[in-house]
């Protein structure tokens, strides 16, 4: 049981912020900064808003496979969660770091608020599988050897072996 508080205990303390961390990891990773560097190249060349769904549809901005089904909500996000960090990629032109340190400020709280979401979505029997998904072999012959000594403990063998029934004021005095 003990094996199985020590493993558990470690994913009750994920704590949102943890997982936030996590997250802005994964997500700014070299080859998406390479990719951002080129569509901010990309996008200093347009000469109006009128371009943005065309560049949104040919740089993967927007799922569409046709600037006709680009719609104004779509264009309207675009504007909001990418513009202003391709016009800072294409105006300072930073290098991997500085980007990433720019990048974390800007996600951050949609970072918290995605990991707020998957903290609260995780209850004890999500736990419990993480638990038994992280069991290995020497878990159990730990277990094993714990209950082996928790037996001969409660048998009452001393450390030379000898039972209780054998110590020497239980023994039968001998008298002349």
């Amino acid at each position: 049981m003990s094996i199985a508080v020590g493993k558990l205990l470690p994913y009750q303390m994920i704590t949102r912020d943890d997982v936030a961390a996590a997250y802005l990891e994964e997500w700014f990773d070299k080859d998406y900064y390479n990719e951002l560097v080129s569509d901010a190249a990309a996008f200093k060349k347009l000469k109006s808003e009128a371009e943005y769904p065309k560049f949104m549809v040919q740089r993967e901005y927007s799922p569409e496979e046709s600037v006709k089904g680009v719609t104004k909500e779509d264009v309207d996000f675009f504007k909001e969660e990418y513009v202003p960090v391709l016009r800072w990629i294409a105006k300072t032109n930073p290098d991997y770091e500085a980007w990433r340190v720019y990048m974390q400020g800007v996600e951050e709280d949609y970072a918290l608020e995605v990991a707020e979401e998957a903290v609260g979505e995780t209850t004890i029997a999500d736990h419990i599988q993480y638990v038994g998904e992280d069991l290995v072999p020497l878990d159990f012959l730990f277990a094993a050897l714990g209950v082996v000594t928790a037996f001969g403990l409660g048998k009452g063998k001393d450390e030379d072996g000898a039972s209780d029934e054998s110590a020497p004021y239980d023994r039968p005095v001998d008298r002349p």
